[in-house]
């Protein structure tokens, strides 16, 4: 009967419900359906998967909190082990992956933060378009809008082809590099929003298939022809032209079908390097949204590709935006904004790819970056964490108070001419001090860097008019949601 059938999903939503009030810690373990920013969005899908997993599982709701920010998770009934979730896990999966989670340590303690991006919504899109790394590892990420810095190829493990895809003019850009359990590098790169008079497709596809190198045959003939003064080895602009991209193939992707092409022999350096026997890489590259976003994939293999992209849990896409990784960095976003001022980066990269930290050192500490800028101003935060207290001292002095203090020294030993203020002033920072840095790289350009317990913070600071913002930087750093 139809009245029997509302009054059984009701109460199994109720069900849910009240175990999401108060989950038994000693049935920790539990499959994630469905991840969400707002409660509505979660009740939304737990009562959309009541229906759709009658008879399997009751899905219910709870809050997590991770490092003060709130989400939402819809997830199945609780376990006491870990392999009775992963049993139930792979028996809901069909065709995408679900992963099981340890609730201990992620119920909330008191209110949290939302994890709504207002000042950001390209970059929201952007995590929601690439994919999680699932049980893989994530080495970086990079989430760049508003006319995203190309010099940011730096801190990309391959900044020629980063360098070309940012020169592209993308309105935003993202790139994800991620190392699968073999220890291979699979790397994406995306971009959304394009104004330039030439077409998306036309303009990615003469950048994609550049980049794709001849056999060896067809190299050697070419190196040949070069020394006895033929055509050179490398393809002219005219001829890039003329290369086309293979036919598309349908793909399931964790927003639905999609077309994708599928590239071999694809070299992410300068062709000009290429020799035979060099490592190669099988690419995917795809339109969507009405070919307004690219995105382009590289891996050793292509079922490292079908791997990445296989669709994760039974709601909508989510993509990176509830990786943990992200929100270690989200949590430090503001939770009000000066007016005027919006997130344009985010980013997590490795220690030793920063100025200052050794490899060998810190092979396993990572930077949080978050960037927010105005009209004539933007400012940095960057968070270094380290294993203890004691390690975070120890880089603290060395490559922050000791490398600034003999940077003023040289500078003040130099005799060439400064015609600007350099300035080291000791600062009260909530329970800690730290060092307020005037004319770390120029006129108009400050930092204050200071530790708090196994972490080095360092906020930078730039300056393009003659006054300074609104409680200045100091303003800024009361702003962070670590006092």
């Amino acid at each position: 009967m139809p009245y029997q059938r509302a009054l059984h999903l009701s109460l199994l939503f109720l069900a849910g419900w009240a175990c999401s009030r108060g989950p038994d810690a000693s049935r920790p373990w539990v499959v994630v359906l469905d991840l969400a920013a707002q409660r509505e969005d979660a009740e939304n899908s737990q009562r959309q998967l009541l229906e759709k997993l009658q008879g399997k599982t009751e899905p219910q709701l709870l809050e997590l909190n991770h490092r003060g920010l709130q989400y939402f998770a819809v997830t199945s009934s609780a376990f006491a082990n870990r392999l009775q979730a992963e049993d139930l896990a792979r028996s809901l999966e069909g065709e995408s992956t679900l992963s099981v989670m340890d609730i201990r340590g992620r119920l909330p303690q008191g209110q949290g933060r939302a994890t709504v991006l207002d000042s950001a919504p390209s970059i929201e899109k952007l995590l929601l378009r690439l994919p999680a790394p699932g049980a893989w590892q994530l080495e970086s990420l990079q989430f760049l809008a508003g006319r995203p810095d190309c010099r940011l190829q730096v801190f990309s493990p391959q900044a020629f082809l980063f360098s070309r895809w940012c020169a592209l003019g993308f309105e935003s850009m993202a790139e994800a590099a991620y190392q699968d359990g073999s220890g291979r590098q699979v790397l994406v790169l995306a971009g959304q929003g394009f104004s330039s008079g030439q077409p998306l497709t036309e303009a990615v596809a003469s950048l994609v298939m550049g980049q794709v190198a001849p056999d060896d045959g067809q190299w050697q003939a070419q190196q040949k022809a070069r020394r006895g003064g033929g055509k050179k080895t490398r393809l002219l602009p005219q001829e890039e032209e003329k290369l086309q991209l293979p036919q598309p193939q349908m793909r399931q992707l964790p927003w639905g079908e999609q077309e994708i092409f599928s590239l071999e022999r694809f070299f992410p350096q300068p062709m000009a390097a290429y020799r035979p026997g060099q490592n190669l890489f099988q690419a995917w590259l795809l339109f969507t949204h009405e070919a307004s976003e690219a995105l382009l994939a590289l891996a050793q293999e292509e079922s490292q590709l079908a791997e990445l992209f296989r669709p994760r849990g039974l709601g909508p896409a989510r993509g990176m935006r509830f990786e943990e990784r992200v929100l270690d960095v989200l949590a430090l976003h503001p939770e009000v904004l000066p007016e005027g001022e919006a997130l344009a980066a985010l980013q997590f990269l490795p220690a030793w790819r920063l100025a200052g930290v050794e490899r060998k050192s810190y092979p396993d500490s990572f930077c949080h970056r978050l960037e927010f800028r105005g009209r004539d101003w933007f400012w940095r935060i960057n968070r270094l964490e380290l294993s203890d207290q004691q390690k975070a001292a120890q880089l603290y002095e060395s490559a922050f108070v000791d490398a600034r203090r003999k940077r003023i020294q040289a500078l003040l030993d130099s005799k060439q001419k400064i015609n600007y203020q350099i300035s080291l002033q000791l600062v009260e920072l909530g329970e800690v001090n730290g060092w307020h840095f005037r004319g770390v790289a120029g006129e108009r350009s400050e930092e204050i860097y200071f530790q708090k317990d196994n972490e080095v913070f360092w906020i930078e600071a730039q300056n393009l008019s003659e006054q300074d913002p609104e409680g200045g930087l100091p303003g800024r750093v009361s702003l962070l949601p670590i006092w």
